[in-house]
């Protein structure tokens, strides 16, 4: 988790998950479905979001 002051919005950006040693999902930011501005919209539609709190988003495995 990087805290967004930390993030460069201008550079490609990659979300990555690894388990036990091996990449289970790396794939670009900018294909998502949703992008997290949408994301967090639709949440907070229904949730009332808290700071600290975490929203997580993925695909099954067999989208990698």
């Amino acid at each position: 988790m990087v805290p967004v002051a930390f993030v460069d919005v201008d550079e490609p950006m990659r979300i990555a998950l690894r388990g036990n040693g091996h990449v289970l999902q790396d794939w670009p930011v900018n294909d998502m479905i949703f992008d997290f501005p949408r994301l967090v919209v639709h949440a907070t539609e229904r949730l009332r979001l808290q700071p600290g709190d975490r929203l997580l988003g993925g695909s099954s495995r067999a989208a990698t």
